[in-house]
């Protein structure tokens, strides 16, 4: 009879699975206690940002509607205000004439002889 054990033992095998299964037992730990810090970080910035008055939930960002045209934070009271301008003079910028020229200086002459009668109508700048 021989000495040798059957089936024969992998002592290296399971050195190798116990270091690989404690790897993971490890990373699993750093996973988590890493994922509690950042959880820690955001709810901290999430209640800085709070104190601020800045929106951090969807329910923050409703906007309330403007209700009429003469309110002065809508949009549309200044742009009827520079139409009835615009209406009243009766004088066109370059852009709404009929000219066709490059986008870009230098412009030609009948460009620049549209550009005088605005500048009496919107004052210079």
């Amino acid at each position: 009879m021989s000495d040798e054990i059957y089936p024969p033992r992998y002592w290296r095998l399971k050195r190798l699975v116990l270091a690989g299964a404690g790897l993971i037992v490890a990373l699993l730990l750093l996973h988590l206690a890493w994922g509690g810090y950042a959880n820690y970080a955001l709810a901290r910035e999430i209640e800085a940002m709070r104190s601020r008055g800045e929106p951090t939930r969807p329910e923050d960002l409703i906007m309330r509607f403007v209700k009429d045209d003469e309110d002065d934070e809508n949009a549309a009271y200044f742009w009827k205000q520079a139409y009835a301008i615009a209406q009243g003079t009766g004088v066109d910028s370059p852009a709404a004439s009929a000219l066709e020229y490059a986008n870009y200086p230098p412009f030609p002459k009948e460009w620049h002889d549209l550009g005088p009668c605005l500048v009496p109508v919107h004052g210079a700048g």
